[in-house]
C-alpha cells in the first residue's frame, strides 16, 4: 500500500476509535466499485464477565 493510504487508514481508527461505543471491539470495512460497506462488532460486558474472558475495545481500554 503507498503511504498515503495507511496515513488515511491510521486516521479512520483514530476516529473509530474517538466516535465508536466503548464495547466495539472490531470494525471490518469492505470496499468494492459498488460502494463500502462496515462492519462494527459489539460484545455485551456481562457475557465477557460470565464467560471469563477480557477484550480491549477499538481504544485500546478494556471492556468492562
Amino acid at each position: 500500500m503507498t503511504k498515503e493510504i495507511n496515513q488515511k487508514l491510521e486516521e479512520l481508527k483514530d476516529i473509530f476509535a474517538r466516535e465508536t461505543a466503548s464495547n466495539v471491539s472490531s470494525i471490518n470495512i469492505f470496499i468494492n466499485y459498488q460502494g463500502a460497506k462496515i462492519e462494527i462488532m459489539q460484545i455485551d460486558p456481562v457475557q465477557l464477565k460470565k464467560d471469563s474472558v477480557s477484550m480491549k475495545n477499538i481504544a485500546g481500554e478494556w471492556i468492562r
